[in-house]
């Protein structure tokens, strides 16, 4: 087995970590394809869970008619509300909220479970759950 020093195991956890979010911040500006779900839903249209946010910041009022996602997710819907309202309304703008959520949920599940398993294998972990 290769032996690591402490400080090589940080540079490697944090070059992981970059590769990970890197991963994830490619191409926020792209719009799910249209052949992924024949229903054309809500589960795949990223641009539904937004529409109140875009409403609020466009128009002023969440809701203009009775479409209300945001009552089904409140919490990414302030998230998407406070990105819009920082960086205007756009295809990567709506994508960036789950980029950080994901991104969230790397840094969270590596801190909980890094004294359960050996090093290596956690980031083989990591590795398989990007």
């Amino acid at each position: 087995m290769i032996a690591f020093n402490k400080s090589d195991l940080y540079k490697l956890r944090w070059l992981l970590f970059a590769l990970f979010i890197c991963l994830r911040l490619i191409y926020l500006d792209a719009d799910p394809p249209e052949y992924l779900n024949w229903a054309w839903g809500e589960w795949v249209d990223p641009g539904s869970y937004s529409y109140n946010a875009r409403n609020k910041v466009l128009f002023g009022t969440y809701e203009l008619d009775d479409w209300n996602l945001m009552w089904v997710t409140p919490i990414p819907h302030l998230c998407t509300y406070t990105i819009f309202k920082l960086f205007g309304v756009g295809f990567w703008q709506n994508n960036l909220v789950p980029a950080i959520f994901s991104c969230a949920t790397i840094f969270i599940f590596f801190f909980i479970l890094r004294n359960s398993y050996h090093y290596f294998m956690l980031i083989l972990e990591l590795f398989y759950s990007d």
